[in-house]
């Protein structure tokens, strides 16, 4: 019963802890990429569509970026359910998570080494408090680390108790291992690492002598895992892949910066000042050889690191689990497969267990003596007070665009990336001139790169809010010209001939995009608008059909397409989508009233007179309805 109480009064310590250095940030805004994978994403926006989610990328209707993590979306689907766009609940759910997987982290290293007291709980501690993980935590895009983390330390959890277990309940804990796998795979692609954590977990801990032989239990995780790259690979196969800068640096200079990589993650987890989100050391000039002294040294530093490790590694087991885990869950980030970057300290996350968990266990190996204990004791406590102070601290550069991307170039003042996300703040917040400013110096930065398109696209859209339409399709121009399949730009040229009433001059430009980015159900509609408007009523419906088929629950498209097939003659049709955007707005007065109208065409007045009433009942002071029952009212005379 003692024990029970000591570990509940951890726990609850643990959580009172993490709610404390993270509660400033619950009202902060969405951010940085929270554009593309929630305010911008309609397949979020209706709970019907979380099946689709399972069949496609991210970003769902843009075809870029090969990234597969239908779990992640589905818990943007249930806030966005829950909340709509109010960040609260988004950031609610991510410190959650967090909490939840300090817990996780609290039991895992209870299960490791037993009762050992101060060890699992300075160990959890130091993770829920250490700043470096306000990256995976403050900024609702990181929920994929946290998510893939809870799935991956329960099923770590579950198959050490399987391991372990000598009960009935043994197929129980496998099955709790496999199926947490699963979703921790759909949920982040660096999960595919847990299963070599467990062979770590049996090679460091088992009572046996590890034999090969043993692997069967991990034939279902390993199938599990080709399946899951098969199925990813089909269902991105038609996606275009984001722009990768590493992808342009050879195999033998991205090896080269693994040393110098380690090493900064380790000096971030050691002194974790001025963090930010735009890490880019090594791009511009990665190493270009082994005996570079800035590779050279990290390297044998690394070195001398494995050796100890590897002969310590009986006398301090626990201290090789955790710095093994470290490097082994650091593999997915090395970009010995390109990926988008070399540094980002979310990727952190999961491998910072290991490092919390040794540098935990050499500071309580040090508790055991009298000598040094008090002295272990302030700094432990001058530890997990700096580490809260700096997290709390660092949720306040979240709090606005201007504070967040301000902060950032005071670190990386060459990125024209936050140049031109600084330039977007200002251009929200009708500030022109800042806004042209820091375009002009995005494209000083970049004049061709990918970043560059964004700089023209966006001094296009300034010059639209300006009132300079003809310069703002020459920045769009601009655009094409850099990169002939940006769809934006033939969008954005689209929407100012559609305003100006040239509507097949915008249908030209529509098409384009569409051919370009066939999976956008905004594009389809747009082209849809614009087919209407040229009263070219059967592309129109085509066009409708197509963004429908993409995204299912587009109020609008549904509406407009039930007028199109109106007007086609087609009143069967036209009153099936009325009914389809009823079950999607049972409250519209307008589909009340256009059911009515089908209704009257296909001759029954009764039903009509109902839906015209319904509509009046909704809005008495619809004029139309009252006109339409008015007539019905004088025919019955």
């Amino acid at each position: 019963m003692e024990k029970r109480s000591a570990y509940l009064i951890a726990i609850f310590l643990i959580i009172a802890a993490g709610v404390l250095v993270y509660a400033n940030s619950l009202n902060n805004p969405l951010i940085w990429d929270d554009g593309g994978l929630i305010v911008d994403n309609l397949q979020i926006r209706h709970i019907g569509n979380i099946p689709r989610l399972f069949l496609q990328n991210v970003y769902s209707q843009d075809m870029v970026g090969r990234f597969y993590r239908p779990i992640l979306m589905t818990t943007f689907a249930l806030n966005y359910k829950l909340g709509g766009l109010n960040p609260y609940g988004y950031h609610l759910i991510n410190l959650l998570l967090h909490l939840a997987n300090a817990v996780l982290v609290y039991c895992l290293v209870v299960l490791i080494c037993g009762n050992q007291g101060l060890l699992p709980f300075l160990t959890a501690l130091l993770f829920a408090v250490h700043p470096i993980h306000t990256e995976a935590v403050t900024y609702i895009s990181g929920r994929a680390d946290p998510l893939a983390a809870f799935f991956g330390l329960t099923s770590l959890i579950f198959f050490i108790r399987y391991f372990n277990s000598k009960t009935h309940s043994k197929r129980f804990y496998y099955l709790g291992s496999f199926l947490s796998f699963i979703l921790a795979l759909l949920s982040k692609e660096a999960s595919v690492i847990f299963p070599f954590s467990f062979i770590l977990y049996e090679v460091c801990f088992s009572k046996t002598r590890f034999k090969p032989k043993s692997l069967y239990k991990y034939i279902p995780f390993f199938a599990a895992l080709l399946s899951y790259g098969l199925v990813r690979s089909v269902i991105l196969s038609n996606v275009k892949e984001a722009y990768l800068v590493t992808k342009f640096i050879p195999l033998t200079n991205r090896l080269f910066t693994i040393p110098l990589v380690i090493l900064t993650y380790l000096r971030l987890l050691v002194s974790p000042f001025g963090l930010h989100m735009e890490h880019m050391e090594y791009m511009a000039n990665p190493p270009g050889s082994l005996f570079e002294i800035r590779v050279l040294v990290p390297l044998v530093f690394l070195i001398v690191i494995g050796f100890l490790i590897w002969r310590s590694r009986k006398r301090f087991m626990l201290i090789t689990f955790g710095s093994l885990w470290f490097f082994l869950n650091l593999l997915p980030v090395l970009n010995l497969v390109p990926i988008n970057a070399f540094i980002a300290e979310h990727w952190l996350y999961i491998p910072s267990i290991g490092f919390f968990l040794v540098f935990s266990a050499v500071l309580t190996k040090f508790v055991g003596f009298k000598s040094v204990r008090p002295y272990i004791i302030i700094f432990l406590f001058g530890v997990f007070v700096l580490s809260g102070y700096l997290t709390f601290k660092q949720n306040y550069i979240w709090k606005d665009h201007l504070t967040f991307y301000k902060y950032m170039l005071k670190y990386v003042p060459q990125s024209s990336r936050l140049h031109t996300n600084l330039g977007n703040t200002y251009l929200t917040l009708e500030m022109y001139e800042e806004a042209a400013c820091e375009y002009k110096e995005a494209l000083r930065l970049n004049p061709t790169g990918v970043h560059a398109v964004y700089g023209y696209i966006n001094l296009g859209v300034l010059n639209e809010k300006l009132g300079d339409e003809d310069e703002a399709i020459r920045m769009y121009e601009k655009v094409m010209e850099l990169d002939p399949t940006f769809a934006l730009a033939f969008i954005y040229i689209g929407k100012i001939h559609y305003r100006n009433n040239k509507y097949l001059d915008s249908i030209k430009f529509y098409r384009r995009a569409v051919e370009l980015v066939p999976t956008n159900a905004n594009y389809w509609n747009d082209l849809a608008g614009a087919y209407l408007k040229a009263r070219k009523l059967k592309e129109a419906a085509q066009s409708y059909e197509k963004a429908l088929d993409i995204y299912p629950y587009t109020l609008a498209a549904r509406v407009n397409l039930g007028g199109v097939y109106s007007e086609l003659g087609n009143p069967k049709r036209a009153l099936e989508e009325y009914m389809l955007a009823l079950r999607l707005a049972p409250d519209m007065p307008d589909i009340y009233y256009n059911i009515g109208n089908v209704c009257a065409q296909l001759g029954n007045l009764n039903l009509a007179r109902q839906y015209w009433e319904k509509a009046l009942e909704i809005d008495p002071n619809y004029a139309d309805a009252r006109e339409k029952l008015d007539r019905l009212q004088e025919l019955s005379y």
